[in-house]
């Protein structure tokens, strides 16, 4: 009776894992003290696209980011594209609290980068560009890195 029972058991929990649905994350792989993670995507987010929200900001500097997002802080809209002209570094960007914020590129031949700081303060899609930082807690908050942008963390998760 207990090896019938214990065969059930197995053979249960066998078809059950075999039809569930799959993960988000298929592949995490660390190569060079960097993280590169590659998204399963369903039909209708490949067809998904990433239009400007809102107002648009043209930044090409640290200076001129901090600005913009100061200007998106004190907005009453709820939504805002910053597009970027050049590579930010040092920026340590974590989104804007209570706003959702979409960073591009200027143009599709050159993805420009940004640099994070490890908490993310509000919603975020990344579209066309090369984001780095050491870590990456979302906390929460809905992070979208489209299929055109990089990820690289030098830390460990």
């Amino acid at each position: 009776m207990n090896k019938k029972l214990i065969s059930f058991l197995a053979a249960t929990a066998m078809i059950v894992s075999m039809t569930r649905e799959p993960m988000a994350l298929v592949k995490s792989e660390v190569v060079t003290n960097s993280i590169n993670i590659e998204q399963k995507k369903t039909e209708s987010e490949n067809n998904k696209s990433y239009e400007v929200k809102g107002k648009v900001y043209n930044v090409s500097n640290n200076e001129e980011l901090k600005e913009k997002l100061e200007t998106i802080k004190n907005s009453t809209d709820k939504e805002a594209t910053i597009v970027l002209a050049g590579n930010i570094t040092n920026g340590n960007f974590v989104g804007v609290a209570n706003k959702e914020i979409m960073i591009k590129s200027a143009n599709e031949q050159e993805k420009y980068s940004i640099d994070l700081d490890s908490e993310l303060v509000g919603n975020v899609t990344f579209d066309n560009v090369k984001v780095y930082g050491e870590t990456l807690y979302c906390s929460g908050y809905r992070t979208i890195f489209t299929e055109n942008s990089e990820l690289t963390l030098g830390g460990t998760l």
